[in-house]
C-alpha cells in the first residue's frame, strides 16, 4: 500500500468534515518531500488527528514509530487511546507499547508511546539490550549543539581542540528499540523552550538520521517559521509548517472577584443545559489544596441523586481499583460530583476520574497544573485561584 493510499484511507475514516489546516498538515505528512511538518494550532482544534494519521501509517506499513509526550500522565492517556484506535482499525493492541522512567507495557511493540526522555535515551544508547558497534537505522552522529535555543556545547574536545573519536555516543543504539524508525512525533513540542528540559528535545532532532520523519505539535510556540529555518540552517532537517489561528470556541474570561470556589463552583451546576457551566476544572497550587477543596465540596450539593445513581453505577466496574490506597476516599468524592487529578494519583484512579469527567457524569475535577500539559479532557470551564 503506497503513502498516498494509506492517506486516503485514513481521510475516508474521518467521520467529520476536517479544518482546513488539518487537510494541509495531512497533505504534508504523506506528500511532503521535507522531513516532516510542523503543527501550531490553538488547543482543541483537532491536532491529536493528525497524530493519529501517523499511528495509522506505521501501522499498516509496519515501520517503527515513537510518540512522545512531556508528562507520564499524557502518555499514559495517549498509550490508552492508541490501544482502542489500533484495535478499531484492525489492528493489535499488542502493537502498542508504553515506557516511562518507572514503568513499561509492551516495551518491543511497533509503536511506542513514551516520555521525552526515553526517546532520548535509545537514541543515545542506555538503555539495556545488545549494543552494535555502527550506528543502527534512526539515528545519526551527535554535533555540538551550541547554536541555537540551546547554548551549552554538547560536544566534548581533547586537548588540542579536536573532538575525540567518541566524543559522544556516536549514535550508537540497541537495534531492538530503533530498527526500522520511520517516524517520531513530538507532543506539545513546546516544551523545547524548557530551560531545564528543553535540551531533551533538541538532542532527539539532531540525533534522528535524516530519514526519519517528525511531527511537531503545539499551541502555544510563538516564531514556527523562525524555528523551522534554525533547524534547516544548523541540522540539515526540512519542516513544513502549517499554522492556524482558528479557534473553534472563542475563550471567554470572567472576574470573579472574591468568590471562594465552595461559593462559585455549586453555583455553576444546573440540570438546566442554559444554565449549566460544568464540566469544569478546578486548578490549585499544590496536590494538598486539591484534596482539602475537594473534601470541602463534597459535603455541598454539586449532583442530583438520579445523577448520583449514574455515577455508583459507572464506579461498580471500578470496585477492585478503589478498593485500597486513596480509592475509597476518592469513590466518595467521584459520587458527590468532584475527582481529583495530579501527579500524586495512582495512573487507574486517574484513569476512573478521567472516564467519568469525559462522560460527563462528574461535573467538576480538582487538579494541579499538569492537567493543563496536553491532556484531553474537554471543559466548558476552568477556574483558577486562591481555595
Amino acid at each position: 500500500m503506497t503513502r498516498d493510499e494509506i492517506c486516503t484511507r485514513f481521510i475516508d475514516a474521518v467521520p467529520y468534515q476536517l479544518y482546513p489546516y488539518q487537510e494541509e498538515a495531512l497533505l504534508a505528512w504523506f506528500g511532503g518531500e521535507g522531513g516532516g511538518v510542523m503543527v501550531c494550532a490553538p488547543t482543541g482544534m483537532g491536532k491529536t488527528l493528525i497524530a493519529e494519521a501517523a499511528l495509522f501509517e506505521a501501522l499498516h506499513s509496519r515501520t517503527r514509530l515513537y510518540y512522545t509526550t512531556p508528562l507520564i500522565a499524557l502518555t499514559e492517556q495517549k498509550y490508552r487511546e492508541f490501544r482502542e484506535l489500533a484495535e478499531r482499525w484492525g489492528f493489535s493492541r499488542d502493537d502498542v507499547g508504553f515506557i516511562t522512567g518507572n514503568r513499561r507495557e509492551n516495551p518491543s511493540a511497533l509503536v511506542r508511546v513514551v516520555v521525552a526522555e526515553i526517546l532520548l535515551n535509545h537514541l543515545l544508547g542506555q538503555d539495556a539490550g545488545p549494543m552494535e558497534p555502527q550506528p543502527a537505522r534512526g539515528t545519526a552522529a551527535l554535533g555540538c549543539v551550541g547554536e541555537g535555543p540551546v547554548s551549552e556545547r554538547s560536544c566534548a574536545e581533547d586537548k588540542t581542540g579536536q573532538r575525540p573519536a567518541r566524543h559522544t555516543p556516536s549514535g550508537v543504539a540497541p537495534t531492538q528499540f530503533l530498527d526500522d524508525l520511520g517516524a517520531v512525533v513530538m507532543d506539545e513540542f513546546h516544551n523545547f523552550n524548557d530551560p531545564e528540559r528543553g535540551v531533551v528535545w533538541e538532542l532527539s532532532l539532531v540525533l534522528l538520521a535524516r530519514d526519519v520523519r517528525v511531527m511537531l505539535l503545539s499551541a502555544t510556540v510563538g516564531n514556527p517559521y523562525d524555528f523551522a529555518d534554525w533547524l534547516k540552517n544548523k541540522h540539515g532537517r526540512k519542516l513544513t509548517v502549517v499554522v492556524s489561528n482558528q479557534r473553534r470556541v472563542p475563550l471567554e474570561y470572567v472576574w470573579v472577584g472574591d468568590r471562594l470556589f465552595t461559593e462559585l463552583l455549586p453555583a455553576m451546576a444546573s440540570d438546566s443545559d442554559a444554565e449549566n457551566r460544568t464540566p469544569a476544572l478546578a486548578f490549585c497550587f499544590n496536590r494538598d489544596e486539591c484534596w482539602e477543596l475537594a473534601e470541602r465540596l463534597k459535603g455541598l450539593p454539586l449532583v442530583s441523586s438520579a445523577r448520583q445513581k449514574q455515577i455508583e453505577a459507572a464506579l461498580d466496574q471500578y470496585r477492585s481499583d478503589l478498593a485500597e490506597g486513596a480509592g475509597p476516599k476518592l469513590r466518595q468524592m467521584l459520587l458527590r460530583g468532584v475527582g481529583v487529578h495530579h501527579a500524586g494519583v495512582l495512573p487507574r484512579h486517574k484513569e476512573i476520574v478521567e472516564t467519568l469527567f469525559n462522560a460527563k457524569l462528574v461535573p467538576f475535577v480538582v487538579c494541579t497544573e499538569t492537567l493543563a500539559a496536553g491532556i484531553n479532557l474537554p471543559a466548558a470551564r476552568s477556574c483558577c485561584g486562591r481555595c
